[in-house]
């Protein structure tokens, strides 16, 4: 589906522009839009994962390898991407074109769109010595606002390994209505910005990561009863997964304060993450810490469930709870959808590393 991207960019001298991003966004999120947000990450997510629409896997020695990962991954037909718009759609978009253009001008943006141009790093330098990404050697692309380079927050120059991702990353770009960047508006450059400006050593994000073996919210059960039985059915398999794909014997117990795994878990678990590129690292840490649990994120990344069951996974309890109690507006329902932005995102991230 992204390799149709092409038909909405133009070339140009620095690279390719990123024009008609309408078309850009009905081809991610397969409907006409005028946002592609966070929340709308979701939708697009599920295109990928949901099993109605598509089939994917990434072997465990792919996520370890990063560019060598295999995914394999049947977007289906064209009428995926919905119905082709008739003349009176087309016209309905050119005035939302039109609409968007003056908004644009009234916001005083210094870009009018973003260009993707392929990253050639400079003669001599140790980003041409290593290739332009150590997990994606040879490889990468950069975003240019007029003739500038984003960078990231601590100032490093934004290079993408994926044409892909780029242009996904650009759309965020695109949609904004002034310059500045909004973070939880832009779930995929938040991303790629933690991934290149990782501020602690591996070791340590590591080690963060791996507290969560001991608290994993797949093996800490409710007293016997109907919650019990609904944790069961849901993390059982994904603990069998778990063990039989990626040598993880969790442990359950139906204590508050979690339970302790073995030393061979807990090396596995850690050998797993250490053998993660950069970029699915940082996928992983934020599936992790927003599921609160490492079985759940590696489910996840591998496509074993998808986005949708990662959530329902993830809220068990508090949908549980929902059910005898009630939804609490502007309570509830953010912390449901920033669940699904929060799982959302890496998983389209990791999937557009995946893409050429």
């Amino acid at each position: 589906m992204l390799r149709n991207l092409a038909a909405s960019t133009t070339a140009s001298a620095g690279g390719e522009q990123l024009a008609g991003v309408a078309a850009l966004a009905q081809c991610l999120l397969g409907q006409r839009t005028n946002s592609l947000t966070a929340s709308s990450t979701f939708q697009l997510v599920n295109l990928f994962s949901s099993s109605s629409s598509c089939s994917s896997s990434i072997s465990t020695q792919g996520l370890a390898a990063g560019a060598s990962g295999s995914l394999r991954a049947d977007l289906g037909s064209s009428t995926a991407l919905g119905a082709i718009p008739t003349p009176g759609q087309q016209r309905s978009d050119s005035d939302t074109a039109k609409r968007r253009e003056s908004l644009l001008t009234q916001s005083g943006r210094f870009y009018e769109t973003v260009v993707v141009a392929p990253y050639v790093p400079k003669a001599g330098s140790q980003q041409q010595q290593q290739g332009s990404d150590a997990d994606f050697p040879g490889r990468g692309f950069q975003l240019l606002l007029r003739k500038y380079p984003i960078k990231t927050p601590a100032k490093k120059l934004l290079v993408l390994p994926t044409r892909s991702l780029a242009l996904a990353v650009a759309a965020e770009w695109e949609w904004l209505l002034k310059g500045k960047p909004v973070p939880h508006l832009m779930p995929l450059m938040s991303l790629a910005a933690t991934a290149i400006d990782q501020p602690k050593e591996k070791s340590k994000v590591v080690e963060h990561l791996l507290k969560y073996v001991h608290t994993d919210g797949a093996c800490i059960r409710y007293e016997p009863g109907k919650l019990e039985q609904r944790q069961a059915a849901t993390f059982d398999p994904l603990l069998l997964w778990a063990r039989q794909r990626l040598g993880w014997s969790l442990t359950t117990s139906n204590s508050i304060f979690g339970t302790q795994q073995d030393e061979a878990t807990v090396v596995a678990v850690e050998a797993w993450l250490q053998g993660l590129s950069r970029w699915h690292l940082a996928a992983a840490e934020q599936l992790i810490t927003a599921s609160k649990s490492v079985v759940i994120a590696a489910a996840l990344l591998y496509g074993r469930i998808n986005v949708a069951q990662a959530v329902a996974a993830a809220r068990i309890e508090e949908e549980y709870q929902l059910e005898d109690w009630g939804m609490v507006e502007a309570g509830h329902d953010l912390d449901i959808a920033d669940t699904r932005s929060r799982l959302g995102a890496p998983a389209v991230f990791t999937r557009l590393l995946a893409l050429p």
